[in-house]
């Protein structure tokens, strides 16, 4: 239970025989040996929180060992409190569609209305006839903490019955989403009737501009006024937002994950790795299912391959910092069971007396 930066931890194992004794690592440097306990983490955050149990005659050699983490966030929300189905809708008869929030660990699933679907944070999607469709969005996370997936669904009526000047088409479009203390990254969710062939410059207002479809900046600290500018032949649009960069220490750009993975029949082991810098790690096996862990198992089932994806995050003072997704496709695999091979019949001979043979 969590009330604050006060955490109550309680062991729920189940054990029998010998004496259990206890390790926990609390994630924030501290440990402790009781079956239950009060503790108080000094800051906000979210820690890997891991307990080991020994079962045995004084924690010796011939003891029993097992072990459990999970991660615990102080002072902040659950991932599942921010998810957001909201979205904008621009252009016609090709319309592009944007989240109103770009979460790297989200999935997003849309119903376009017209019997088609799509998938990502700004699909852009051409209507074959003119009309008014209801276009509905589906977000979804993997929460750690309950162990589930959560969803979000907001849902809109998207007009074309009209049709104007091509240059009415032309659009600027873009959502700011917070990647830093001081780093912006910016969804490019504007509509053209040639989105190949259409150009955007990005004036950030502290100086600088970019060609970038959607980039990401860092700011100084400060309130600037970022504006972006659509052209396509003699069309041109223009929005432009204002944003709020906060001081604090930015996410390290150069924080990866890597992953490696063996197999054995239809159980896939996967290893973490992030330069040792990372907090805790989230795997999307693929399958529908996700984890956590650098070091953990997962069962398939029969088919794939899967599209296996890792991201490490870490806290760096002021912000949880998370990476790219890291992804490879993962086998595929056969609908036998390797223990159903197995075979346990013999033959024998009698050869003389009473000696008998035995042959696999």
């Amino acid at each position: 239970a969590v009330n604050g930066n006060l955490v109550q931890f309680t062991d729920q194992s189940l054990t029998s025989g010998y004496g259990a004794t206890y390790l926990w690592d609390l994630g924030d440097g501290t440990t402790s040996v009781q079956p239950a306990f009060l503790h108080q983490y000094a800051q906000s955050g979210t820690y890997q929180v891991c307990l080991t149990i020994a079962i045995g005659p004084n924690g010796g050699a011939d003891s029993c060992f097992a072990s459990y983490c999970e991660l615990v966030t102080i002072g902040s929300t659950g991932p599942c409190d921010s998810l957001d189905a909201g979205f904008t809708a621009v252009g016609g008869p090709g319309v592009n569609f944007a989240n109103s929030t770009i979460d790297l660990s989200w999935s997003y699933s849309w119903d376009f209305g017209d019997g088609t679907s799509g998938v990502g944070p700004n699909p852009f999607h051409t209507f074959a006839l003119p009309g008014v469709y209801q276009v509905c969005l589906t977000v979804s996370t993997w929460d750690p903490f309950t162990q589930d997936t959560c969803f979000a669904t907001s849902c809109q009526l998207v007009d074309l019955l009209g049709q104007g000047d091509p240059c009415d088409s032309l659009q600027a479009c873009f959502v700011p989403s917070v990647a830093g203390p001081q780093a912006f990254f910016f969804n490019n969710c504007s509509s053209s009737p040639d989105p190949f062939n259409t150009q955007f410059l990005w004036d950030f207002g502290d100086g600088t501009s970019s060609t970038q479809f959607a980039p990401i900046h860092t700011f100084p600290p400060g309130v600037w006024d970022v504006c972006l500018t659509t052209s396509w032949q003699n069309c041109v649009d223009s929005l432009c937002l204002t944003i709020t960069a906060t001081g604090g220490a930015p996410c390290d750009s150069s924080f990866v994950a890597t992953f490696g993975v063996t197999l054995n029949g239809n159980v896939a082991t996967f290893s973490a790795s992030s330069g040792g810098q990372a907090n805790g790690y989230l795997w999307d096996f693929g399958d529908g299912t996700q984890g956590g862990g650098q070091l953990v198992n997962h069962v398939y089932p029969p088919g794939g391959p899967y599209n296996a994806c890792l991201q490490a995050w870490y806290w760096n003072g002021t912000d949880t910092c998370w990476t790219v997704p890291a992804c490879q496709p993962v086998g595929p695999f056969s609908q036998n069971n390797p223990c159903d091979d197995l075979d346990s019949t013999f033959t024998f001979n009698l050869v003389g007396g009473s000696t008998v043979v035995f042959q696999p």
